[in-house]
């Protein structure tokens, strides 16, 4: 299999590479959770304002009569 220096150096080469390509997809990936977790927060959260704004306009806007 590794019969001289050169095809140990070649599997090294090999072995390197496909680390550091799979750390950068690893990166790439988390970057993108990341990105996509913030969009679904900021969603939640205006979504939630909104409501909240809506609620608070009814309480103040009128008088309460029961």
């Amino acid at each position: 299999m590794l019969e001289s220096v050169s095809d140990m150096i070649s599997f090294i080469v090999t072995c390197v590479f496909t680390l550091v390509g799979l750390y950068i997809f690893f990166v790439i990936s988390d970057k993108h959770h990341d990105a996509a977790m913030k969009k679904r927060e900021e969603m939640y959260y205006s979504f939630y304002e909104n409501v909240d704004d809506e609620y608070d306009d009814d309480e103040k806007s009128t008088p309460y009569y029961e």
